[in-house]
């Protein structure tokens, strides 16, 4: 795997905002997606999700550590979550297939979103829709430099951009 020795990810060092694509959640924000998902403990090694999955869940961190890495020979290191943060990219809202692997780095808990609890929330919860959303599309445009924001979350590259 191509890792880097410091913790800044491959991701975070190109993402137009660190801290609104990779946000630490409160106690309160973390409760309140509790309240719609199941805890569930992790197991080192385990793949929450694989490239090409579709319908994939949300994940937070409530103790241990997940890496998002891209599958290919050597998988890279793209971004980790620890406790508090949370994993996910558009394809968590839109459905579509995902472009990384998730996998457990550190076993411990996590609170699982699936899509449909997740759908609901970012339609009630005004704060954490904002939170959630605002860094899928800010990871997506630290993959994609140079697109409009618009065409973010869209399965089809633009004719300025290119998907990585």
């Amino acid at each position: 795997m191509n890792t880097r020795d410091s913790p800044v990810s491959l991701l975070e060092s190109t993402v137009v905002d660190p801290k609104h694509a990779f946000p630490t959640l409160t106690a309160a924000q973390i409760g309140r997606l509790a309240a719609r998902g199941r805890r569930r403990p992790t197991t080192l090694g385990e793949v929450l999700y694989d490239a090409g999955d579709k319908s994939i869940p949300l994940f937070v961190v409530i103790s241990g550590e997940l890496q998002v890495v891209r599958p290919e020979p050597g998988d890279t290191l793209i971004a980790t979550h620890a406790r508090s943060q949370f994993s996910g990219e558009c394809a968590v809202v839109t459905g579509r297939s995902s472009i990384f692997r998730v996998r457990v780095s550190e076993p411990g808990e996590v609170i699982q979103l699936d899509r449909g609890e997740l759908l609901n929330l970012v339609q009630s919860d005004g704060e954490l829709s904002e939170i959630l959303l605002g860094a899928f599309l800010q990871r997506r445009l630290g993959l994609m430099p140079g697109t409009w924001a618009m065409s973010l979350c869209s399965d089809r590259p633009t004719t300025r951009g290119r998907w990585t």
